[in-house]
């Protein structure tokens, strides 16, 4: 990335800083194409009161395209996690990839926190890191589509939580994962120390995970990965070309 002696396929560029030109290797014919450059160094949208956890709430992310972003897709959160009172905030049908162009990790598509928000319906792929990382109780994701993310990371998940023991009564279900840490050809994607599919990391505690399949994740540990944390349940779950299904200490 950013190298002029490596540009050699579509998509790929070289900025010259000192001089101000780009390089640039078109992915198609370029003689009637728009061509734009972004300066915007800020979030492209910000729903006012969305980032105050014990406020904003029915705030939605619906039907849109996101990709080619610097840092992660959507940052949701909502909800009191004193009371526990849901946020009901969601991101919901919507393209997220190519999301981590400057920051490659720990800015997964949704970054969520908070209470009672909900991942749903979506595609996610395309990515160094992660898909999902989740702070908070009671969060919702289901019936995603995520593949080829994880695939510069080391000791990281398509999805992770971890360093909390209060973070309870999340649910993961009805999602397809496939490729996470893993190339088409079956090769483990550019690691050093392992990539996993779903981390319940340093304690993570009271997560449930039923009724997902997986196919050729975590190449490196496990599908499913929990280290420490209690009241973890999987159940009904299935496991494809995955190296190991569950890994727990014990």
């Amino acid at each position: 990335m950013n190298l002029l002696e490596e540009i050699s396929r579509p998509g790929e560029y070289f900025l010259d800083r000192t001089t101000g030109i780009l390089y640039f290797y078109p992915p198609g014919e370029i003689a009637d194409a728009e061509i734009a450059v972004t300066l915007l160094d800020e979030p492209m949208l910000v729903m006012d009161g969305a980032f105050n956890r014990k406020a904003g709430r029915n705030h939605g992310v619906l039907s849109c395209d996101i990709y080619n972003i610097g840092a992660g897709g959507v940052s949701l959160g909502g909800g009191d996690r004193v009371t526990l009172e849901p946020g009901h905030n969601f991101v919901e049908n919507c393209e997220i990839h190519s999301f981590n162009r400057l920051d490659r990790t720990y800015r997964a598509a949704v970054n969520v926190d908070g209470v009672g928000n909900r991942i749903a319906h979506n595609r996610i792929y395309n990515a160094p890191g992660s898909a999902v990382y989740l702070h908070g109780n009671d969060h919702l994701i289901e019936y995603n589509h995520i593949h080829h993310t994880t695939m510069e990371t080391s000791d990281m998940g398509w999805f992770y939580i971890g360093r909390d023991a209060s973070e309870l009564g999340n649910v993961i279900r009805y999602n397809f994962v496939h490729h996470a840490g893993v190339t088409d050809d079956g090769r483990e994607g550019d690691v050093t120390e392992g990539t996993t599919g779903i981390y319940m990391d340093d304690l993570a505690c009271g997560t449930k995970i039923y009724q997902n399949v997986f196919y050729k994740v975590g190449k490196n540990r496990a599908a499913v990965m929990i280290n420490g944390g209690h009241d973890n349940i999987i159940e009904n779950n299935i496991f494809i070309q995955c190296r190991y299904a569950l890994k727990a200490p014990g």
